[in-house]
């Protein structure tokens, strides 16, 4: 189970990743989606493929298909 602030990132990026794909989509969206400071983000992830997997992580958790 991830906290509260973790999830508000996950979030945010599940959101921007469906909306404008992994390519498009920037740490600074993000950030800005998810309202928080850049600091915040790199609290909980190194980059954007590590936030990317706690995604598919949170997905997987969460038993939705994404085929």
């Amino acid at each position: 189970m991830m906290n509260r602030k973790k999830r508000q990132i996950v979030d945010a990026a599940l959101t921007l990743f469906v909306e404008k794909g992994f390519g498009q989509t920037s740490i600074q969206d993000i950030i800005t989606e998810a309202k928080i400071a850049k600091g915040t983000f790199y609290n909980y992830f190194s980059s954007k493929n590590e936030c990317f997997i706690s995604v598919l992580a949170y997905i997987k958790e969460m038993g939705i298909s994404v085929v």
